[in-house]
This record gives C-alpha cells, sequence and structure tokens, in this order.
C-alpha cells in the first residue's frame, strides 16, 4: 500500500519570533489569530499572507496559551489566555488590536477550554 504524500501548504505565515501557541479563524472575515509563547498576538489576513497587526498581549516570560475568536463574541472582539494567568478580551475594530484590552480577568489558573468561552449559552 503506497503512502500519499503530504499536501503542500496554501501558505506559510511568519513573523513569530516564537513558538506559536494556538490559533483562531475569525468567523466571517478572512482573518486568523495567533498566539505565542513570547505572549505577542497577531492578526492576519489570510488572502494577502501578511500580518495586519500585532501587540503583546501577555508577559513576555509567560506568553499566550490560547486565543479565540467566535460568532457569540461580535464581529471586533477576540479573546486570548496567558500563561500569566490573566483572560484578556480585545478589540479589533479596524483590523488592527486595541492598544489595551477591553476586560482582563485574573483567573489564577493556566488552563481553560477556550470553547467554554466561545459558545452561545442556551436559553432557558
Amino acid at each position: 500500500m503506497s503512502k500519499r504524500p503530504p499536501p503542500d501548504p496554501v501558505a506559510v505565515l511568519r513573523g513569530h519570533r516564537h513558538s506559536v501557541m494556538d490559533v483562531s479563524f475569525h468567523p466571517s472575515k478572512s482573518l486568523l489569530f495567533t498566539g505565542s509563547a513570547d505572549g505577542e498576538l497577531r492578526i492576519w489576513d489570510t488572502i494577502q499572507h501578511r500580518t495586519v497587526s500585532s501587540a503583546w498581549a501577555h508577559s513576555r516570560a509567560n506568553g499566550v496559551l490560547a486565543v479565540a475568536a467566535s460568532p457569540w463574541l461580535g464581529e471586533k472582539k477576540i479573546i486570548s489566555q496567558g500563561r500569566d494567568g490573566t483572560v484578556k478580551c480585545w478589540d479589533i475594530e479596524d483590523g488592527g488590536l486595541s492598544r489595551d484590552p477591553l476586560l482582563v480577568l485574573n483567573t489564577s489558573a493556566y488552563h481553560f477550554c477556550k470553547f467554554s468561552l466561545v459558545k452561545k449559552p442556551k436559553a432557558s
């Protein structure tokens, strides 16, 4: 039985200086969000294959654990969680990251299920 060769990548996005820890696609726009081990959060244009915006979202010593985007959050918001024990909500109003997070939650925890943050609650 012959093995098929792996597919060629559509694109290679270069820019992070450290390992990428998590990725999330925007629910309706051609954007990709990535978070790296050094705390950098990037927004990528998936059509032009380039960085649109980047910011140091979490401390460099701790890095980003997870990034989440969802229709439930709205078109203009994403969430990141860092190993610094914080979860942050960011505005992406003009395609770029806001200078400061809209909301910071100190969780004192290092793990969470990002899907629990982005699914729509059931009506009672």
